[in-house]
């Protein structure tokens, strides 16, 4: 239903007769737009605030980066025992349109996983990215070293039910597969879900929003 309004505005840039380039922080859908004006370059937070309310869906927020164009880019890391479970799932996301960004390893030879999943973690925390997939032997590092970045929330899924409830319930915008323990099609199942499901809010949101309080 936000489509109409979301074509209009994107049509009102598209018209205009400045040079236009865009760059989307996911975490909040907020469009920036850049322009070079009178040989000097000029960036400014458009007036699409209200986009953060419009697209509270993922349906909408992806309307928004097809009009505009863009691929979402979906950072993945992994270690070792990962590794061929990431090239999988990396060819698979490629296969539906989105770009990757692998921040490694790329072999199967021993590495520690901290090494890749620290640069995933502070990547999301920062908001260059709005949702990551992380993959080690049990799952259970590449989640715990994520999960110490504070915007990042990271569920660790073995079933694609597991999958559907982290997003629905708990709006995690990380997910941690354990390669030794599931299928290629159980891991692709749950990549569908985490793409794929919103997050429900209402009460969901208040337990969301307490997970960062410090309890000393």
């Amino acid at each position: 239903m936000f489509s109409f309004f979301i074509d209009r505005v994107v049509n009102v840039f598209l018209t205009l007769s400045c040079q236009y380039f865009y760059f989307v922080d996911f975490n909040r859908v907020i469009v920036w737009a850049g322009y070079k004006c009178c040989g000097c370059n000029v960036i400014f937070l458009s007036g699409l605030r209200f986009l953060s309310y419009l697209c509270k869906d993922l349906y909408d927020a992806n309307y928004l980066l097809t009009r505009l164009d863009m691929k979402e880019i979906i950072p993945m890391a992994c270690d070792h025992a990962g590794f061929e479970l990431k090239e999988v799932v990396k060819h698979y996301l490629e296969n539906k349109g989105f770009e990757v960004k692998d921040f490694g390893t790329y072999s199967t030879e021993s590495v520690d996983y901290p090494d890749f999943a620290h640069l995933l973690g502070s990547a999301i925390n920062k908001g260059e990215y709005r949702r990551g997939i992380v993959i080690c032997g049990s799952g259970n590092g590449v989640q715990m070293t994520v999960n110490k970045y504070p915007n990042v929330r990271c569920a660790l899924c073995w079933t694609a039910e597991i999958a559907h409830l982290g997003r629905q319930h708990n709006d995690c915008n990380v997910i941690s597969m354990p390669a030794r323990f599931i299928s290629t099609e159980t891991a692709l199942q749950i990549v569908e879900e985490f793409l794929n499901t919103s997050f429900e809010g209402g009460r969901h949101q208040r337990r969301v929003e307490k997970i960062n309080q410090i309890i000393n």
